[in-house]
């Protein structure tokens, strides 16, 4: 009779197993895609905080060879421009533009960079 009961106690044991990992897994499965569906959310977020205008001045920095066209907004930021328009905003110098762009990452020593898509002398 004994033994009866033990086989009895050990399936109810397996069985009370069984549910605990399959909780777990459902539950770690969950997590997973919760936190997949917030990045996804993020990356598009994140997009639209990309494009960006500008207004500013135009200027050249730096020491012959390693010059670098800037525009310096109103208050005060140097944004490194980088893009097809580079060479071609270089003959306003001096002059007030508005740039319209994709905001890149810091490169090297300047804390702003653009990656201008299109311009306007002002």
């Amino acid at each position: 009779m004994r033994r009866k009961a033990e086989g009895v106690n050990n399936k109810r044991i397996e069985v009370k197993s069984k549910i605990l990992l399959f909780t777990f897994y459902f539950l770690l499965l969950t997590y997973l895609i919760i936190l997949v569906s917030a990045c996804a959310v993020s990356a598009v977020d994140s997009k639209n905080d990309m494009e960006m205008t500008l207004t500013g001045t135009i200027r050249l920095v730096g020491n012959v060879p390693f010059t670098h066209l800037v525009l310096t907004t109103d208050d005060g930021r140097d944004y490194l421009i980088k893009g097809r328009f580079e060479k071609e905003l270089r003959r306003f110098q001096y002059q007030r533009v508005e740039i319209k762009g994709e905001k890149l990452p810091a490169s090297g020593e300047f804390k702003y960079c653009i990656d201008v898509k299109e311009y306007k002398v002002l």
